[in-house]
């Protein structure tokens, strides 16, 4: 029977997430719920008002979308709601069907997984950091983050950096877009004065812009057969279309040039790039191949000051990378299990924080009041030995008079649980609740 005297149980609210991400989902479906972040924030913060949920981070990246709330523990209907509602759907729209849904512990590994990278498409991937992190911020602008979910998601960004700097998990790219992004780093000091141009719109292509301005390219040219796709990727990534036909003239800036394109035949001969670098100053250029067929001629690595790295030589530093991830990735999960367990054992010993200050609260109130009637006793020239024995004599009885009522009360009763709780409280032998009953 609970004691009406106690206050409300800390753990009355649950801490879960609900979302669509890449696992199983596919893209078609993925697509209906992308939609910038902002987006979200209006219809979760009239739900958080209107019996939704108590706090909420609303993530959305291009292979995720995923909501993390605080709900009342008795709250009635299912969460996958309200990240419908938030994405502009009906509650029983059928897309709510391929929404996964953690709460407690796993709702904890989960986010410290995607925020260290172990769950993203190109594993270890280090722009999900931020994006969780832009996240956070935007929902804790829009009012919508308590201490719940601060807590969740500092723990998580703190263990997140821990993994990423100890196991080395964002060290070593594994696609051949990430690969080729990095390329750039064994041959120029920095990425900053660099001109890159990427030579394809589709997957590949749009993968090695992205990466390439996310290590900080200075400036990027984009080119494709189809020149509307071309400035489609230049939008995405601040970039400068260029119809595939203009290529040439372009490829006296270039320091680094990547194609991944399906052409089919080669786009760019040895003749071509000598005819380019003819009237510069020597300085190296990173050409890298990534297409079937080959749109690179390979006698242009015998220009000098030319570096061509072929999609077998990529591939082969893939697969080299890839085992050494795999082997950060094992020691990553296990740092992801240590991280949940500190978070669950925090958020337990959370559940007596209300109680503890409150029996040191009360236990203050009884030193101050006890000491100043001692005071007053000396003050009148009363004995200081005989004002200490009051005083030692009256906090002891002060002390334990409400723990000593309850244990008489247990004992009339037989409340068996009470006592022996009392027993481990207070480290006591616990022989007095052995007795035999009559």
């Amino acid at each position: 029977m609970t004691d009406p005297s106690l206050p409300p149980a800390p753990d009355a609210t649950v801490v879960g997430l609900v979302g669509i991400g890449h696992h199983d989902t596919p893209l078609v479906l993925r697509e209906r719920f992308a939609r910038p972040i902002e987006a979200f924030l209006p219809t979760l913060v009239a739900l958080t008002g209107s019996g939704g949920p108590k706090e909420a981070v609303i993530v959305a990246t291009c292979n995720r979308t995923e909501l993390y709330y605080r709900r009342a523990q008795d709250a009635d209907g299912d969460p996958r709601r309200w990240l419908l509602r938030a994405s502009g759907f009906e509650e029983d729209d059928p897309a709510g069907a391929a929404l996964y849904r953690h709460e407690g512990p796993e709702a904890v590994r989960h986010l410290v997984r995607v925020t260290s990278g172990l769950d993203s498409m190109l594993l270890g991937e280090g722009q999900i950091f931020a994006q969780v992190k832009e996240a956070y911020t935007a929902a804790n602008r829009a009012g919508l983050v308590g201490p719940q979910l601060h807590r969740l998601f500092q723990h998580a960004f703190l263990h997140a950096r821990t993994i990423r700097r100890t196991t080395g998990l964002g060290t070593h790219a594994v696609s051949l877009a990430g690969l080729a992004a990095r390329l750039p780093r064994r041959i120029f000091p920095s990425y900053g004065e660099l001109t890159a141009i990427v030579i394809g719109g589709g997957e590949t292509g749009h993968l090695v812009a992205r990466y390439l301005r996310e290590e900080g390219v200075g400036r990027l040219l984009l080119a494709s057969r189809s020149f509307p796709r071309a400035q489609e990727l230049a939008r995405r990534h601040g970039g400068h279309a260029l119809p595939l036909t203009e290529l040439g003239p372009h490829l006296v800036l270039a320091d680094v040039l990547v194609s991944a394109t399906d052409a089919g035949r080669i786009l760019i001969t040895a003749q071509d790039l000598r005819a380019a670098r003819s009237h510069q100053r020597r300085r190296p250029l990173l050409l890298i191949d990534l297409s079937i067929p080959r749109t690179i001629e390979p006698e242009a690595a015998d220009l000098p000051d030319i570096f061509l790295y072929g999609l077998e030589r990529v591939a082969a530093m893939a697969e080299d990378n890839e085992a050494r991830r795999k082997d950060a990735a094992l020691a990553a999960e296990m740092a992801v299990e240590e991280a949940v367990a500190a978070f669950t054992l925090n958020h337990k010993r959370l559940l007596a924080a209300p109680l503890i200050q409150d029996l040191r609260r009360e236990a203050e109130e009884t030193r101050r009041r006890t000491l100043r009637k001692a005071e007053q006793l000396l003050a009148a020239g009363r004995d200081p030995h005989e004002v200490l024995g009051y005083l030692a004599d009256t906090l002891t009885a002060r002390l334990l008079h409400g723990p000593t009522v309850r244990l008489r009360e247990a004992g009339e009763h037989h409340d068996r649980a009470l006592l022996e709780a009392a027993a481990r409280l207070f480290a006591l032998d616990g022989d007095g609740t052995e007795t035999e009953e009559p």
